[in-house]
């Protein structure tokens, strides 16, 4: 079996570790929002990577940052 990271997440495990309900991640995926996402037939994998980059693409940085 490959690490979680490597063969990928299903939207449960990805709205944990992005610390939103999986009804949001959902909805961002209708809307076209949200982290990049990969479909296998009927089902939607995150990949551990595609989640860090998101989050760190809604950094936002302060005065103290800049």
């Amino acid at each position: 079996m490959e690490p979680q990271g490597q063969c990928g997440m299903n939207e449960f495990q990805a709205a944990k570790k992005l610390g939103i309900s999986f009804h949001t991640l959902r909805m961002w995926r209708r809307e076209g929002r949200g982290p990049a996402y990969a479909k296998i037939g009927s089902r939607c994998v995150y990949i551990e990577k595609d989640l860090d980059m998101y989050l760190e693409s809604c950094r936002i940085k302060t005065n103290a940052e800049a």
